[in-house]
């Protein structure tokens, strides 16, 4: 049984990331080719054991064998085809892991509704990638952000026990701040103006992501943390309206942060990354342009 798909497939002059000479007709030499003892040999004449793991012993040619079905597909790496073909075999060991009647799909071998069938099995695959994508080692940078947004919030916590304790009467519990009529409201309505701080909310509360707000800067984003970057994303971003009133916001901002206890400055690059930034970025940004970047996030969230 040849390895490779029928000579007219050999005609496509792509292949994922591979280019191909349609008039390819021997193997490469490379390194893995010439271990395998397939370098410069006619591609007609390559069996399919040679190409598989574990030669003539392996699990798909058993089943050729047996007569039953076989697709043949390409890995780039051991790891992957282990892996997947491990997998694979696993299921067909429990008879009741049908992936037909999982995924709704007839195995009633038309083809003609194959389009439909596809997208079904994709977005079953999606959601293996997305279990796949929750083992993956977290980001150290973003790990560190945490941890110390996490102690802050310990300290502050701490120090508003030891106040208690001291004076005996527990602070009173912050109001809500009254908001105005949404049709009267101005574009800066919905923000704090200057010289108008509310303390009674933790620094910098209304300016971080309320989920199911969505991460504005995980797809859009400046290209990098320099203010001409910023400048250019700002422009890119906001109208006309909006960038008059930046300025104002920002100095809102400056204001709550200076109005703030040591123990309770809040870390404006962990709110930034809430928001969706890299973490890449967001470290080499100064402290005054993560502060404008978070201004201008405010005028694309509503």
């Amino acid at each position: 049984m040849d390895a490779f798909a029928h000579p007219q497939w050999m005609n496509q002059t792509q292949i994922g990331y591979l280019s191909l000479d349609s008039t390819v007709e021997v193997v490469e030499a490379t390194k893995w080719s010439r271990q395998q003892q397939l370098a410069n040999r006619p591609v007609e004449d390559i069996r399919a054991y040679e190409v598989c793991s574990g030669g003539s012993s392996n699990w798909s040619l058993r089943l050729i064998s047996n007569g039953r079905y076989v697709s043949f597909e390409a890995f780039r790496s051991k790891v992957d085809a282990i892996l997947w073909t491990y997998v694979s075999r696993e299921i067909y060991k429990h008879p009741h892991l049908d992936l037909h009647q999982i995924m709704g799909i007839k195995d009633d071998g038309v083809q003609q509704d194959w389009d439909a069938k596809l997208d079904t099995i994709k977005k079953f695959g999606d959601e293996i990638v997305k279990f796949v994508e929750s083992k993956a080692p977290k980001d150290p940078n973003q790990q560190m952000l945490e941890q110390m947004e996490k102690l802050k919030e310990e300290n502050a916590l701490l120090k508003q026990q030891m106040l208690q304790s001291t004076s005996g009467n527990p602070p009173p519990a912050p109001s809500a701040p009254a908001r105005p009529n949404a049709n009267a409201m101005g574009p800066m309505d919905a923000f704090v103006r200057p010289g108008n701080v509310d303390t009674s909310k933790a620094p910098l509360d209304q300016y971080r992501r309320k989920p199911p707000q969505p991460a504005l800067l995980s797809s859009n984003s400046p290209k990098d943390g320099t203010p001409a970057k910023i400048r250019d994303w700002i422009q890119g971003n906001l109208t006309n309206s909006d960038q008059e009133n930046l300025q104002a916001l920002t100095q809102t901002i400056q204001e709550e942060l200076a109005a703030a206890g040591p123990d309770e400055q809040p870390a404006i690059d962990k709110i930034l990354v809430d928001w969706g930034l890299g973490t890449v970025k967001v470290n080499k940004m100064k402290n005054e342009q993560q502060i404008k970047l978070l201004a201008a996030v405010q005028f694309l969230k509503h």
